[in-house]
Order: C-alpha cells, then sequence, then structure tokens
C-alpha cells in the first residue's frame, strides 16, 4: 500500500520516522554498553524509547529545517542547478527558530523539563 498520508504531512512523518529510529537504536546502544544484554533488557530498551523519543521527536520538526539551510549554505550547488537568491543567512535562520521555540517550549512543559 503507497501513499496512504497526505503530502502536507511529509514533515512530520519524516521527523516521527527519523527520531523514532535514532531513539531505538541509540538507546540500545547505550544500554548494552553500560549494563549488557540482560533478562530484562526489552523492557528497559522500551522504557528508555517511551521517555526519550517525546523530546527527540519535536526536536527534530525544529532541527531539520535549520540543518537543511546549513546544508545548502555549505555546500556549492553545481552549475547547472545553481539558483540566484536562495541563500541560508543567519537572519532566516534566526527566523526560523523564533518562529518553532513556542512549540518547543510547550512540549518540554508538557514533559515537565523546564
Amino acid at each position: 500500500m503507497r501513499g496512504i498520508v497526505p503530502a502536507r504531512f511529509a514533515p512530520i512523518l519524516f521527523g516521527g520516522l527519523l527520531s523514532a529510529i535514532m531513539v531505538s537504536i541509540v538507546s540500545a546502544t547505550v544500554i548494552i554498553v553500560n549494563q549488557g544484554v540482560t533478562p530484562d533488557f526489552l523492557h528497559r530498551w522500551l522504557k528508555s524509547i517511551t521517555t526519550t523519543w517525546p523530546i527527540a521527536f519535536p526536536t527534530v520538526l525544529v532541527v531539520a529545517p535549520l540543518v537543511r539551510r546549513a546544508v545548502h549554505y555549505l555546500t556549492t550547488p553545481p552549475a547547472a542547478e545553481a539558483k540566484p537568491g536562495v541563500s541560508a543567512d543567519s537572519v532566516s535562520i534566526g527566523l526560523s527558530l523564533m518562529r518553532r521555540l513556542p512549540v518547543v517550549l510547550s512540549a518540554l512543559l508538557l514533559l515537565g523539563a523546564v
């Protein structure tokens, strides 16, 4: 089955999938390195995922556009694909972050991190 989510939700779906994959891999690695594979590994791993993913998901939603702009700024496009007037200066990055700041702060408040 292909195309069950409308394209307008692509950035949210991307953030959800990326953060879930990263949290799963990193939390499993940290638990294995620090405590080894024990009989309660699966329980500790799932608990770690459920406590860290709510932080990782909104972080990816905020940071991904900034990283895309930074990569665009740091790379040189091929001459045929160069688009004049496209830049990722610090002002636009700052404005982008300011637009997303209420969402991040709300998520942190809901999680009790602030």
